[in-house]
């Protein structure tokens, strides 16, 4: 892998508009790390962002781009040092982060 290649994987996340499509949520999670998506989306493959603060999702082409010194991926798994698997969206449409009073970028897979 050349340098150039690392320094991509290193700045951020990045998810195609083309396979990903963005949930318009404009809240926190509460304080248990819950946050409220569409009980539509149960089963359905999702990405969960949060961040600490609200930033605006920057694009570049059709990519969604999530600058690493602002938003971390949460996924299930449990050891730290592992990386888990997506969250699931729950049957009554919540998505439980762990994260509380964090602000959430959300994405379901449409392929």
């Amino acid at each position: 892998m050349s340098n150039e290649e690392k320094a991509e994987d290193l700045s951020g996340y990045q998810k195609d508009a083309e396979f990903w499509e963005r949930l318009e949520i404009n809240k926190k999670t509460d304080a248990r790390g819950r946050i409220f998506t569409n009980e539509s989306y149960f089963g359905k493959e999702i990405a969960v962002f949060v961040s600490e603060t609200e930033h605006k999702l920057q694009m570049c082409g059709s990519y969604y781009l999530l600058p690493y010194s602002q938003y971390k991926e949460i996924r299930k798994t449990k050891h730290k040092n592992e990386i888990g698997e997506p969250l699931k969206v729950q049957k009554g449409g919540n998505v439980y982060t762990t994260c509380p009073n964090m602000y959430v970028k959300i994405f379901v897979k449409v392929v």
